[in-house]
């Protein structure tokens, strides 16, 4: 029987430094791609959100547009390209901050009250192109749709909608 000396024992008994390496090495480059990936899910949730944050706006000012119509006060609809579409929400999505002139923390909604837009200051702006290196924020208005008469003139309102002041492309 062949004995093993207690020097030869404790080489065979563990990982070498390049095995021990070459994991690390593993290891990293699978964080690596998990933490992109990570982020990536996050900001397409985050685009989601905001998506879904102005079909509800949208929606609510539709409501007032109705109310307005069928109240028989639709001179009144000219007046809502001035007024900060939240009110007319049944409550304010997540992260909306108020009416301010300058922007808020990412993440959050505001309504620009000197220009009359509603805003929103994304945290996530890695796929985002504003066109601008350093503005990303994304920004809106409340725009009337009106009849075009035959003679080319515009005729009564329509319909109304959120419109994008800036392009933008996210994704």
């Amino acid at each position: 029987m062949r004995y093993l000396s207690a020097e030869s024992r404790w080489r065979s008994a563990g990982f070498t430094l390049i095995e021990l390496i070459m994991v690390i090495i593993v290891i990293s480059t699978l964080a690596g791609v998990a933490i992109d990936k990570l982020l990536y899910y996050q900001e397409r949730a985050e685009k989601a959100m905001v998506d879904a944050t102005l079909e509800s706006v949208k929606m609510g000012l539709r409501i007032r547009m109705a109310e307005l119509v069928s109240s028989n006060r639709a001179n009144e609809l000219s007046q809502l390209e001035s007024e900060n579409p939240m009110r007319w929400m049944e409550e304010p999505p997540t992260g909306y901050a108020g009416e301010y002139a300058a922007p808020v923390k990412p993440g959050s909604w505001y309504y620009a009250t000197p220009k009359n837009e509603l805003v929103y200051m994304p945290s996530s702006t890695s796929h985002l192109d504003t066109g601008q290196n350093k503005d990303k924020e994304l920004r809106f208005r409340v725009a009337l749709r009106y009849e075009i008469e035959p003679s080319g003139t515009s005729g009564a309102i329509v319909g109304l909608t959120l419109a994008s002041t800036r392009s933008y492309r996210w994704f």
